[in-house]
Protein backbone atom coordinates (compact mmCIF):
# COMPACT_ATOMS: atom_id res chain seq x y z
CA UNK A 1 0.00 0.00 0.00
CA UNK A 2 2.78 2.42 0.87
CA UNK A 3 4.40 1.82 -2.50
CA UNK A 4 1.09 2.74 -4.14
CA UNK A 5 0.98 5.99 -2.17
CA UNK A 6 4.52 6.75 -3.29
CA UNK A 7 3.49 6.00 -6.88
CA UNK A 8 0.57 8.38 -6.49
CA UNK A 9 3.02 10.98 -5.22
CA UNK A 10 5.03 10.61 -8.40
CA UNK A 11 1.95 10.92 -10.57
CA UNK A 12 0.83 14.06 -8.76
CA UNK A 13 4.26 15.63 -8.72
CA UNK A 14 5.55 14.69 -12.14
CA UNK A 15 7.72 17.82 -12.49
CA UNK A 16 9.32 17.21 -9.11
CA UNK A 17 12.37 14.98 -8.94
CA UNK A 18 11.74 12.43 -6.21
CA UNK A 19 14.64 10.17 -5.33
CA UNK A 20 13.34 7.97 -2.52
CA UNK A 21 10.22 6.31 -3.93
CA UNK A 22 11.86 2.91 -3.78
CA UNK A 23 11.48 3.14 -0.01
CA UNK A 24 8.39 1.58 1.51
CA UNK A 25 8.05 4.55 3.87
CA UNK A 26 6.58 7.59 2.05
CA UNK A 27 7.64 9.88 4.90
CA UNK A 28 11.23 9.32 3.75
CA UNK A 29 10.64 10.85 0.31
CA UNK A 30 13.19 13.52 -0.51
CA UNK A 31 13.40 15.94 -3.35
CA UNK A 32 15.95 18.25 -4.82
CA UNK A 33 13.31 20.81 -5.79
CA UNK A 34 9.92 21.97 -4.59
CA UNK A 35 10.33 20.48 -1.11
CA UNK A 36 7.30 22.43 0.11
CA UNK A 37 4.99 20.54 -2.28
CA UNK A 38 6.41 17.18 -1.21
CA UNK A 39 6.06 18.16 2.45
CA UNK A 40 2.42 19.11 1.84
CA UNK A 41 1.76 15.86 0.01
CA UNK A 42 3.26 13.72 2.74
CA UNK A 43 1.92 15.68 5.72
CA UNK A 44 -1.20 13.53 6.14
CA UNK A 45 -4.65 14.69 7.00
CA UNK A 46 -6.77 15.31 10.05
CA UNK A 47 -7.74 12.45 12.29
CA UNK A 48 -10.09 11.76 15.17
CA UNK A 49 -12.37 14.46 16.55
CA UNK A 50 -10.82 17.14 14.34
CA UNK A 51 -11.69 15.15 11.21
CA UNK A 52 -15.19 14.36 12.50
CA UNK A 53 -15.85 18.08 13.06
CA UNK A 54 -14.50 18.98 9.61
CA UNK A 55 -16.66 16.31 7.94
CA UNK A 56 -19.75 17.64 9.73
CA UNK A 57 -18.94 21.21 8.65
CA UNK A 58 -18.30 20.09 5.06
CA UNK A 59 -21.83 18.68 4.80
CA UNK A 60 -23.13 22.26 4.89
CA UNK A 61 -21.57 22.88 1.45
CA UNK A 62 -22.21 21.37 -2.00
CA UNK A 63 -20.40 18.09 -2.65
CA UNK A 64 -17.43 18.64 -4.94
CA UNK A 65 -16.77 22.19 -3.75
CA UNK A 66 -13.55 23.32 -2.07
CA UNK A 67 -15.44 23.32 1.25
CA UNK A 68 -16.74 19.75 0.67
CA UNK A 69 -14.43 17.86 -1.69
CA UNK A 70 -15.47 14.47 -2.99
CA UNK A 71 -13.56 11.95 -0.87
CA UNK A 72 -11.85 9.07 -2.67
CA UNK A 73 -9.12 6.45 -2.41
CA UNK A 74 -6.16 7.91 -4.33
CA UNK A 75 -6.33 9.05 -7.97
CA UNK A 76 -7.79 5.71 -9.05
CA UNK A 77 -10.75 6.32 -6.72
CA UNK A 78 -11.15 9.84 -8.04
CA UNK A 79 -11.27 8.56 -11.61
CA UNK A 80 -13.66 5.75 -10.69
CA UNK A 81 -16.02 8.34 -9.17
CA UNK A 82 -15.82 10.63 -12.20
CA UNK A 83 -16.43 7.65 -14.53
CA UNK A 84 -19.67 6.87 -12.67
CA UNK A 85 -21.07 10.40 -13.11
CA UNK A 86 -23.74 10.97 -15.76
CA UNK A 87 -24.86 14.16 -17.46
CA UNK A 88 -28.55 15.09 -17.72
CA UNK A 89 -28.88 13.11 -20.98
CA UNK A 90 -27.30 9.99 -19.45
CA UNK A 91 -23.93 10.36 -21.14
CA UNK A 92 -20.64 10.10 -19.31
CA UNK A 93 -18.84 13.44 -18.96
CA UNK A 94 -15.23 13.94 -19.91
CA UNK A 95 -12.75 15.34 -17.42
CA UNK A 96 -9.22 16.54 -17.02
CA UNK A 97 -7.15 17.65 -14.06
CA UNK A 98 -5.63 20.99 -15.08
CA UNK A 99 -4.39 21.94 -11.62
CA UNK A 100 -1.41 21.12 -9.48
CA UNK A 101 -1.88 19.69 -6.00
CA UNK A 102 -3.16 22.17 -3.43
CA UNK A 103 -4.02 21.99 0.28
CA UNK A 104 -7.58 21.06 1.16
CA UNK A 105 -9.86 21.46 4.15
CA UNK A 106 -8.79 18.11 5.64
CA UNK A 107 -5.10 19.16 5.53
CA UNK A 108 -4.39 16.82 2.65
CA UNK A 109 -3.77 17.48 -1.01
CA UNK A 110 -6.83 17.98 -3.24
CA UNK A 111 -7.22 17.73 -7.00
CA UNK A 112 -9.47 19.92 -9.10
CA UNK A 113 -11.10 18.50 -12.23
CA UNK A 114 -12.76 20.28 -15.15
CA UNK A 115 -15.78 18.12 -16.03
CA UNK A 116 -17.59 18.61 -19.35
CA UNK A 117 -20.87 17.33 -20.79
CA UNK A 118 -20.82 17.39 -24.60
CA UNK A 119 -24.59 17.20 -25.09
CA UNK A 120 -26.21 17.27 -21.64
CA UNK A 121 -26.08 19.48 -18.61
CA UNK A 122 -24.19 20.82 -16.82
CA UNK A 123 -21.94 21.84 -19.69
CA UNK A 124 -18.97 22.59 -17.42
CA UNK A 125 -18.28 21.91 -13.76
CA UNK A 126 -15.26 22.17 -11.53
CA UNK A 127 -15.11 19.29 -9.05
CA UNK A 128 -12.69 19.27 -6.12
CA UNK A 129 -11.59 15.84 -4.86
CA UNK A 130 -9.54 14.60 -1.91
CA UNK A 131 -7.89 11.27 -2.69
CA UNK A 132 -6.55 10.63 0.79
CA UNK A 133 -9.46 8.62 2.18
CA UNK A 134 -8.34 4.98 1.90
CA UNK A 135 -11.19 2.62 1.12
CA UNK A 136 -13.80 5.39 0.87
CA UNK A 137 -16.25 5.30 -2.08
CA UNK A 138 -18.56 8.31 -2.49
CA UNK A 139 -22.05 7.22 -3.53
CA UNK A 140 -23.69 10.64 -3.93
CA UNK A 141 -23.38 12.68 -7.12
CA UNK A 142 -22.16 16.24 -7.20
CA UNK A 143 -24.93 18.76 -7.99
CA UNK A 144 -26.17 18.63 -11.56
CA UNK A 145 -25.24 14.97 -12.20
CA UNK A 146 -26.57 11.52 -11.48
CA UNK A 147 -24.31 8.65 -10.54
CA UNK A 148 -24.16 4.92 -11.22
CA UNK A 149 -23.86 2.77 -8.13
CA UNK A 150 -20.52 0.98 -7.78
Amino acid sequence: MRRLVCGAALAMLAPVSISACSSTDPSKVTTSSDEKTVELLMSGRMTGAELDAALKEAQKHPLGSAQNPVRADLNIGEHAYLNRLRCSDGTRPTYERPTTPAPGIYHSVVDTYDVLCATGEPRHSVIVMDGFFPGYVERKPVPGYTIETP
